[in-house]
């Protein structure tokens, strides 16, 4: 027990780690002993990363990642993951999508930023920020990348129009649009 939080939250274990992905108050960083990284330079390295919210100093790939757990019933871990789970279906939308977008901005989530342009609903191909939860952009059939980068463009540019904030993506791209 101990990684329930991460349950359903789209990703790979070396994303999540890369990340130090979170729910419900938890983060990896609070479970995570150590990780061994394939660097830039083709050399392997154990270590436990320095880091903090949706950051961590890893730069390569996550090989392997040991965690601290604790022992549990599997029916006390199976009723945690049903309770998790009852909250996201509750305020998360359940279309496909690839989790938060943004990063919170001083404590403020990202969504209540979002939400406050009207940009809530927007529609770019078949991606579209998510009616019932804005820091989420859903996959509503054939969604390219090129219309998700689309709309985080959108958003980014229209908070920090009206806000003069600058929202930071939680996730990261690696190709091209």
């Amino acid at each position: 027990s101990g990684l329930e939080f991460v349950f359903g939250i789209p990703s790979t274990v070396g994303g999540l780690v890369r990340m130090n992905a979170g729910a419900f108050g938890r983060e990896i960083n609070d479970v995570l002993v150590s990780c061994e990284i394939l660097t830039p330079a083709g050399e392997v390295e154990l270590l436990k990363p320095k880091m903090s919210y949706r950051f961590s100093e890893i730069d390569g790939i996550v090989l392997s990642a040991t965690f601290v757990l604790d022992y549990l019933e599997s029916h006390e871990i199976s009723s945690e993951i049903k309770r998790l789970t009852a909250l996201r279906m509750e305020k998360q939308p359940q279309e496909p999508s690839c989790g938060s977008v943004f990063k919170a901005h001083q404590n403020e989530s990202a969504a209540k930023f979002i939400e406050a342009t009207g940009l809530k609903g927007m529609r770019i191909g078949g991606a579209q920020i998510s009616p019932k939860h804005c820091n989420f952009i859903v996959n509503l059939g054939g969604a390219t990348t090129k219309d998700f980068m689309e709309l985080c463009e959108k958003v980014e540019e229209t908070v920090y129009y009206e806000f003069g904030i600058k929202l930071e993506r939680e996730f990261k791209y690696l190709g091209e649009t």
